[in-house]
């Protein structure tokens, strides 16, 4: 009874040991398998923090694209015809680039007084339809509406003595700006400016001679309301290509300073050579010198003789 008791509480050891022994590879396996996963969801998050971070690096060292066009047009004119030039109200935009385009293409076609007649019997007669259309709607339903325009006949037109300083000192600023300018290129304050003005003006002699002003401002409209929101498009492929022409200008003014280094070099040697050349020709004393102008003498006469032969004048 004894023995089998023990053989029973051996085997139940056994069989404990062996569970033991499963339930701690079991357990040496499961954490091996946590840890490799924790190392692979490490590795992952890793890879994702670094594809974060590298188009953040990529934007902190991409310098931000200045459109210098529109801060130049903002400084001068201001945020309005910025608004304008851009197209940000599409609307008025094209208001103002078809009218403008349609007055400029009249004024090529007609005389400015045939123009402003037509633009203002145009106006004068949308103004009078519309005032017999109001005043017979009001007839009809027996209102007092009053005029129609009658809000526009109640603006005060007049301008202020602040507001009149206010543009005649803009408009003077300009002027003196402007003026002093001419006056400083003209009466040539600095040559080399004025050098400039003078091509610049010569250039204008034959754009004038290939285009009339009117069609030089319809040019310049069109280029306005184009140009400016083109380059905003496309400003990449635009600086890119202006970039490699800025390199070829960079390097032909290169080469040109390289040549113009050695230019004096080059002036130098040919200066020594013609030197040479005429202390070869030059007589070494008086004898020499008196031998050289009897022969030039005699070759000047015998030319002389050869054009008008003597002894055969009276014949």
């Amino acid at each position: 009874m004894a023995s089998a008791d023990l053989i029973q509480s051996f085997e139940t050891e056994t069989t404990v040991t062996t569970f033991e022994m499963k339930t701690l590879e079991m357990t040496t396996t499961t954490s091996e398998e946590q840890v490799v996963e924790e190392q692979q969801q490490q590795q992952e998050q890793q890879q994702e923090q670094e594809q974060e971070a590298t188009p953040i690096v990529e934007m902190r060292n991409k310098s931000p694209q200045v459109n210098l066009i529109e801060d130049g047009i903002r400084r001068h004119f201001g945020d309005n015809m910025v608004d304008l030039i851009y197209w940000k109200d599409i609307k008025k935009s094209a208001v103002v680039a078809a009218s403008s385009l349609f007055l400029l293409i009249s004024l090529s076609i007609f005389s400015v007084l045939s123009v402003i007649s037509y633009i203002s019997l145009a106006v004068l007669t949308v103004t009078f339809s519309y005032a017999v259309y109001k005043r017979t709607l009001a007839a009809v339903q027996k209102s007092s509406d009053g005029h129609p325009f009658g809000q526009y006949l109640e603006m005060d037109l007049a301008i202020s003595p602040e507001k009149a300083q206010e543009y005649a000192e803009i408009i003077s600023s300009y002027m003196a700006t402007y003026v002093g300018e001419l006056r400083r290129l003209v009466l040539i304050e600095d040559m080399i400016d004025s050098i400039k003005f003078g091509i610049f003006l010569w250039v204008m002699t034959y754009i004038g001679a290939w285009f009339n002003g009117l069609t030089l401002m319809i040019l310049g409209l069109v280029s306005m309301f184009s140009l400016p929101k083109t380059y905003e498009v496309y400003q990449e492929q635009i600086d890119a290509y202006l970039a490699i022409a800025q390199d070829q200008v960079k390097g032909i003014m290169a080469h040109v300073e390289a040549h113009r280094a050695k230019l004096p070099e080059i002036l130098k040697e040919k200066s020594e050579h013609y030197v040479s050349l005429l202390k070869k020709q030059m007589p070494k004393d008086l004898d020499e010198a008196k031998d050289m102008a009897l022969r030039f003498y005699n070759n000047v006469v015998e030319l002389i003789h050869a054009k008008i032969p003597i002894g055969k004048k009276d014949q």
